[in-house]
């Protein structure tokens, strides 16, 4: 059953590692002329996700530690 756990969280990482080297391909062969914002923007959402639910995690042990 853990297994199973263990390659969903793999196949979601792989396919944002593999789409950000097919944007990093396009980009540097021409084939796109996107900025560097939008190639790299599989990572970065995944960044800015990480740290939005980091801030909501502490504004919710602050509001619960104040009851």
């Amino acid at each position: 059953m853990s297994n199973n756990k263990d390659n969903s969280d793999s196949v979601g990482l792989i396919i944002i590692v593999v789409t950000t080297i097919i944007f990093i391909s396009l980009k540097l062969t021409n084939t796109i002329d996107w900025s560097w914002y939008w190639v790299f923007s599989p990572i970065l959402s995944v960044i800015a996700l990480l740290i939005f639910l980091g801030i909501v995690a502490y504004i919710y042990e602050f509001f619960l530690r104040k009851k």
